[in-house]
């Protein structure tokens, strides 16, 4: 996913298992789901995003790819 794009968009999940220390319930994932990604944190190693549909939760960026739609 382009983690340099700031706006609001949908996303869909490709992967649900990251072995980062990172993340947080990935069990709330599925695979081929579009969600809607509404912040991004760039850190120099890695990036988590914020999903409208979990709130106050991180996931890691490479878990997700730019929706078609």
């Amino acid at each position: 996913m382009n983690i340099f794009n700031d706006k609001e968009r949908k996303i869909k999940c490709i992967d649900k298992y990251d072995t980062s220390p990172y993340g947080c319930d990935y069990n709330l994932l599925e695979v081929g789901k579009e969600y809607t990604v509404t912040n991004i944190h760039v850190y120099s190693w890695f990036t988590m995003i914020e999903l409208k549909e979990f709130p106050n939760k991180e996931f890691n960026s490479v878990l997700f790819e730019e929706s078609e739609g």
